[in-house]
């Protein structure tokens, strides 16, 4: 066999890989920041407490799937409900181990 019709079906059973996988759930994440409370600040929390975050609203969020990056957006509202808007895609997000 030549390398190109080896690359090729390689590439065919990829594609079959990631179509038969297309269904399967992954958790994802939106992170606005990251910061860090004492164990006081967090046992101190009540219902109508605020959590302040020193960053600004145009500040990007990050997608995380599985607990990894993958992309970075703005928030959005839609409606009563908020979003992510996607800017930018992790290269290699998906493939990286």
């Amino acid at each position: 066999m030549s390398e190109g019709v080896e690359v090729s079906e390689a590439c065919e059973s990829q594609v079959r890989i990631l179509k038969s996988l297309r269904d399967t759930e992954l958790e994802i994440s939106v992170v606005l920041m990251e910061r860090f409370f004492s164990i006081g600040q967090l046992m101190a929390l009540s219902p109508g407490s605020v959590l302040p975050f020193d960053c600004p609203t145009s500040q990007p969020a990050h997608l995380a799937v599985n607990g990894k990056a993958f992309a970075e957006g703005k928030v959005v509202q839609i409606n009563e409900y908020y979003g992510l808007e996607v800017k930018d895609v992790v290269v290699g997000a998906l493939t990286e181990k």
